[in-house]
This record gives C-alpha cells, structure tokens and sequence, in this order.
C-alpha cells in the first residue's frame, strides 16, 4: 500500500531544501516554489476533472422518448430527406446565438438539420398562407417538422457531447439536461425547436383566410387538418423529452408555443414572444 504521509513529508523536505539552497537569490526562490506547485497541481488538477467527469451524475430526461413517429410523421421525414437528396446545393445553415458568435455556438450534432434549416428559412421566407396554394404550405409544414424533431432526437448526442475533449478535462462544461440544453441561449436548439410551431401559426391563423381553410383544420382528409396533425404530434414529443412543468419553469415561451390545437374554440394563438 502507497504511503500518501511519507510521500507528502518528502515532498516537503524536498521543497524546503531547494528553497533554502544558499546561492539562489529570493526571486529564484519564489519561481522555485512556483514550478513545484504548478508540476504537482496540474497533474491533480487533471485527475480530480477525469474522476469528476467519469463519476459525474447522470443529467434527468436523458432516455430514448417513448413517443415514435406516426406514419404522417414519417411520410413528413421522408418527404424532407428526399427534398435533401433532390438537391446537392443546398448549403448548411451556420446558427448564431443571441450574443454568441458563430464559432462560439453550438452547431447541431445531426448534419441534416443544418440543411433542413436551409430549407425551411427558404420556404417560410415572406410566406403568407393562401388558401389556393395548398401544396406550397404542405411543403412549408413538411421541412418545419423535420427541422424541429430532428432537432428533438438530436438532444442526445448534443448532451453526451459536452464536456467531452482532452480541453475539458481542465475546463468542463456541466452536463446539461434536456431542458437546459434547449434553453440556454449558446445553440442551434433554441432557435430550430420553434420552426414548426412558427410554420404551424403562420398557415393556421386565421387572419384573411376563409370560414371553410380554417373549419379544415378540423376535417379529417384535409391538408389542413393534416398539418394540425403533424403539429400535435410534435408538441407531443416535445413533453416525451421534457417534463412541462420543468420546461415551463426554465423559459415559459416553451410551453406556449406547443400548446396542442384540439379544437376551434380552445386553440390560442396568443404565443407572445420567442427568444431572439
């Protein structure tokens, strides 16, 4: 067995010794004394961030979601795959986040959503939902959805990923759970969680629409209601992620802009403000 006393007394005669040798002037002393704390304290320094980082915790919400795609949301995702595939062109979105700059934020871990972000920046664009262009707005809910629930499964890797490198040993992030990954303001999630909700109010909303566009909403075999569809379910998954009451308490506008539309009377289009 190490004796750790013995090892700590010789370290200290050691010391004493190189301090005292008389012809070192006092500031060899002191830079003598400096390069003996710094040899030991890295070493310890390191030792203590890898224990810390291998034993450290494990964040809350960090499992598989038991929510699965419904078969409109998997025709959703393929449709927008193929949108990818149709186009070699497309350039990946680089995010920038509120005061950080683009080497400083987070980019996304799943390289489709940068692309996806391309797209769907592109489709929503000055995009006014006219009631004649119903394939126009299918395709905008499309691309939104993908974006926002790739997104959702990319939390995943995005959290194991922090904190990981030789660099982190020394400096670490705290791990994040699923909620504070979204919310902290440092990323490309905080800005791709609401591109559905955003595309969803934009072609819902009933401002110059007709009785009939949003009485659709609510007809089963309707485009319309297909959207509203696809729209639940990722306000679904949202909360498979994420408990809502943590969510809510960590950024309210969360909540508020997944609120499920289930029916004329109870759906709220008073989301207020996203973050910027």
């Amino acid at each position: 067995m190490v004796n750790f006393n013995s090892i700590s007394v010789s370290f200290q005669n050691h010391i004493s010794n190189l301090i005292n040798y008389q012809d070192q002037t006092p500031l060899r002393k002191i830079s003598t004394v400096a390069l003996c704390i710094l040899s030991v304290g890295i070493p310890l320094i390191i030792a203590y961030r890898t224990f810390s980082y291998c034993f450290a915790g494990t964040p809350t919400k960090t499992t598989t979601p038991t929510q699965p795609y419904s078969d409109l949301g998997n025709e959703a995702l393929k449709f927008a795959r193929q949108e990818l595939q149709s186009d070699s062109s497309i350039k990946p979105a680089i995010f920038q986040s509120g005061y950080y700059d683009k080497k400083q934020t987070k980019q996304p871990t799943n390289s489709e959503i940068a692309l996806l972000t391309t797209l769907s920046k592109k489709a929503g664009k000055g995009y006014f939902a006219n009631e004649q262009e119903l394939e126009k707005s299918s395709r905008y809910i499309n691309l939104a959805f993908a974006t926002s629930n790739l997104t959702l499964d990319d939390l995943e890797p995005f959290t194991q990923k922090i904190g990981k490198g030789f660099l982190n040993l020394l400096f670490r992030e705290e791990k994040r759970t699923y909620t504070q990954a979204l919310t902290k303001q440092d990323s490309y999630l905080y800005r791709t969680f609401f591109y559905l909700p955003l595309a969803y109010l934009n072609v819902r909303h009933p401002k110059g629409k007709s009785e009939e566009y949003i009485n659709a909403f609510y007809k089963e075999g309707t485009s319309q209601y297909n959207w509203r569809m696809l729209y639940n379910e990722y306000c679904d998954r949202v909360r498979s992620y994420v408990a809502e009451e943590e969510l809510e308490k960590a950024d309210k506008r969360f909540v508020k802009w997944t609120r499920k539309d289930e029916s004329l009377e109870t759906f709220s289009l008073s989301t207020g403000t996203m973050p910027s």
